[in-house]
């Protein structure tokens, strides 16, 4: 809504994906450095952010799209390849990347969430090692129906 004035999941940049029986919150986890989707766009340089369609916000550390110059570009989406988390989505008709750009540090879906359930949390995901961090929806539901929902070889207590 806040992006686009509509209520569109296509429009999304958040996107919640049911993985056996897990529903796994799908957005980009603002790996560490160097950001594949950065490096894998074939117009995008790291250290050149006036003339890349993909650059890193520096206040945020958000992934921010120049929609205008990827539009132009006919490229194979290797943005959305790289990503380990599976998080680049493509806008339905203009066909540029959608990737959560933290609304400027401030998330809008944060604030508007009825439930409450959501939470900003600024700065590094140092709680897990950068190596594991961006894990794609399937690995994540992997790792909770292992670790919350059953205990694979529990034995039964009297």
């Amino acid at each position: 809504m806040h992006k686009f004035g509509t209520i569109n999941p296509e429009y999304s940049r958040i996107r919640v994906i049911p993985f056996k029986g897990v529903d796994i919150p799908v957005l980009c986890r603002i790996c560490a450095d160097p950001k594949p989707c950065i490096e894998a766009c074939p117009a995008s340089d790291p250290g050149d952010r006036t003339n890349s369609i993909l650059y890193v916000d520096e206040e945020s550390g958000a992934v921010i799209v120049d929609a205008d110059k990827c539009v132009e570009l006919e490229c194979d989406r290797e943005c959305s390849t790289a990503c380990p988390a599976k998080a680049v989505f493509f806008h339905p008709q203009e066909k540029y990347p959608l990737i959560c750009d933290l609304c400027g540090g401030d998330p809008e879906c944060v604030k508007e969430c009825p439930e409450g359930c959501l939470e900003f949390i600024a700065g590094p995901a140092d709680y897990l090692p950068p190596e594991n961090y961006a894990y794609p929806p399937e690995k994540i539901a992997e790792f909770l129906m292992k670790s919350i929902f059953y205990y694979k070889g529990r034995e039964e207590r009297p």
